[in-house]
């Protein structure tokens, strides 16, 4: 893992819980709206069909993981997720200039960290996503 990933998780790591949760959501939806993507742009859609992009769909989830983990977050932690930036701007900005390989990688890492801190609900397995994702990366 690089420097840039590394210090990223370790300011999650630091950050208070309702602040991890807001920053968590942002990335999650990320993955989820195709912002991560080869261009690293956020109208994928408008853009040529050339643009790889990674999302759930191509580790073999559908959408609904990302709705399931945040109604989780929501529900344990009360997650008010729609307000992302206050309180968390320099890991947003840390994150946002990753490369895309390198936001598919904090990806992976998210997940463990994920699955380590107890933030899943129990029918998901960050440790299976956090492989997937490494196969994805693989291939």
């Amino acid at each position: 893992m690089n420097a840039r990933i590394k210090k990223l998780i370790e300011s999650l790591d630091n950050l208070e819980k309702k602040n991890q949760m807001k920053f968590i959501c942002y990335v999650l939806d990320s993955w989820d709206n195709n912002l991560i993507n080869s261009l690293n742009t956020c109208n994928t859609n408008l853009e040529n069909t050339n643009i790889e992009i990674f999302n759930p769909l191509l580790i073999g989830y559908s959408n609904n993981l990302i709705k399931d983990i945040k109604c989780y977050l929501n529900y344990n932690y009360n997650s008010f997720y729609s307000f992302y930036q206050k309180g968390i701007e320099d890991v947003l900005s840390n994150f946002e200039k990753l490369s895309y390989e390198d936001k598919i990688i904090f990806l992976k890492e998210l997940f463990l960290f994920l699955e380590q801190n107890n933030l899943l609900p129990d029918n998901i397995d960050g440790y299976i996503i956090a492989r997937n994702i490494m196969n994805y990366q693989n291939n």
